[in-house]
């Protein structure tokens, strides 16, 4: 029933009318090609032999597989800059889909050019797992302008065979990302990061631009007992912030 090679999937002797049918309970990719039906007639010592014959071809349409884009580990939450994040793609395909068939998987962001391998980012090959196709991309560096962005998986499966009666299907899903930066509030110290003392203020701390805090030091009346080294003391990614020394 495939190309150019027949089996015999049902065979009947009759007299008179019959019919002959084959039923596909449920229908599969390995179903597909072309399908013949042949009567052999024979009369008394007369054979004629595939005197009638019509044939009939069944084409399938691979399904769209289920795609789903995961972070890893899951339900990471908001992410921050600085850090790396590995999205994974998982492509579930239809049980009657029991042919071989070529799964590609392509990245891309804010639905631009696909993505390849570079210092910004690490994309593994498509593996099959436990009946899925998965590949992992990760993301070496967040960085603020990845706050909404959207990373696309797209999914073509192609058959490997049959083609000329399997139709293959294509497929994707996002995951958009929300990015912040992690800030500890600024806070000025002395050189054994002790708080300033009673005659030394704090301004207020001013948020600017969402991102940026900023606290002023004013000395009052600078005196000798003044001097020394003072720290600005503010986490932003777990990285310390400026350091300033009065001298008098």
């Amino acid at each position: 029933i495939t190309d150019g090679s027949y089996e015999v999937l049902k065979y009947i002797e009759f007299s008179g009318d019959a019919i002959i049918s084959v039923n596909f309970t449920p229908l599969r990719t390995s179903d597909s090609g072309r399908y013949r039906c042949s009567v052999d007639m024979r009369q008394a010592t007369v054979h004629y032999e595939d005197v009638f014959n019509e044939s009939f071809t069944i084409n399938t349409t691979i399904s769209a597989p289920e795609v789903v884009v995961t972070t890893n580990p899951p339900d990471v939450g908001t992410l921050v800059e600085g850090t790396y994040i590995d999205l994974v793609c998982t492509v579930a395909i239809n049980d009657a889909v029991d042919t071989n068939v070529n799964v590609s998987i392509v990245w891309s962001r804010n639905g631009g050019s696909p993505l390849s391998n570079s210092s910004d980012y690490s994309i593994s090959p498509v593996s099959l797992i436990s009946d899925q196709y998965i590949s992992t991309i990760r993301i070496e560096e967040l960085m603020m302008i990845d706050n909404g962005a959207t990373y696309s998986c797209s999914v073509s499966i192609q058959p490997s065979y049959l083609s000329k009666y399997i139709t293959g299907s294509n497929e994707d899903s996002d995951i958009v990302l929300s990015v912040e930066v992690f800030v500890k509030s600024p806070v000025w110290t002395d050189q054994y990061f002790n708080p300033f003392d009673g005659n030394l203020t704090g301004g207020g701390i001013d948020l600017m631009d969402d991102l940026i805090l900023s606290l002023d030091l004013t000395i009052n009346e600078v005196q000798v007992s003044n001097a020394g080294v003072y720290i600005c003391e503010a986490m932003i990614n777990d990285t310390l912030g400026d350091v300033t020394t009065i001298q008098k």
